[in-house]
C-alpha cells in the first residue's frame, strides 16, 4: 500500500492526502492532530460516515436500470409485491466508513478508516474521547451565581 502525500511535513499543519484505510489507532492520532490544525487555522473540521459496499453486489431492479432498460417504469416497482420479495434487503454487515475532511484554501487534508461492525462499540468510545478531549472550547462553562438568597 502507497500513500500520496502533498507538501513538506516538517510542519505540524502542513495538507496531507492518505490514499489508503489507517488502522484504528493512527486514525485516533491522526484525528487528534486535525483537531488541533483546524482550531489553529480556523478551518471547518468534517467527519463524514458512510457505508462500504465494498464488494457486495447490490443490485439495482431492473425498473431503476434506465441504461440497460429503457422501457422501465419506476412507478411499476411499488405496485410490484413479486419484486419487493425478489429484491429483499441484505442481512450482510457492512463496514463502516469514517472519513475526515479539513479544507486548506486549494488543498484538503483527508484520511480515513474502516470500522467492522464487532469493533463499532470500541471505536465509538475511542471517538468520543478523542473529540471530548479535542473539543474542549466549544463545551460552556457554567456561570457562578452572583449573591446569595435572599431569605
Amino acid at each position: 500500500m502507497s500513500a500520496e502525500v502533498a507538501g513538506d511535513h516538517s510542519d505540524d499543519t502542513t495538507p496531507f492526502v492518505i490514499k489508503y484505510a489507517l488502522s484504528h489507532d493512527e486514525f485516533f492520532e491522526k484525528l487528534e492532530r486535525a483537531f488541533r490544525i483546524s482550531k489553529e487555522l480556523e478551518r471547518q473540521l468534517k467527519v463524514s460516515l458512510k457505508r462500504d459496499l465494498g464488494t457486495h453486489n447490490v443490485q439495482k431492479p431492473i425498473e431503476l436500470d434506465v441504461a440497460s432498460n429503457p422501457d422501465g417504469d419506476v412507478s411499476k416497482m411499488a405496485e410490484s409485491k413479486a419484486l419487493k420479495r425478489k429484491f429483499s434487503p441484505s442481512t450482510k454487515p457492512y463496514r463502516l466508513v469514517v472519513l475526515v475532511t479539513i479544507r486548506h484554501s486549494q488543498q484538503r487534508t483527508k484520511f480515513f478508516t474502516f470500522v467492522d461492525a464487532k469493533s463499532l462499540d470500541k471505536f465509538w468510545k475511542d471517538y468520543v474521547n478523542v473529540a471530548k478531549s479535542s473539543v474542549s472550547g466549544l463545551i460552556k462553562k457554567k456561570k457562578k451565581k452572583k449573591g446569595g438568597k435572599k431569605t
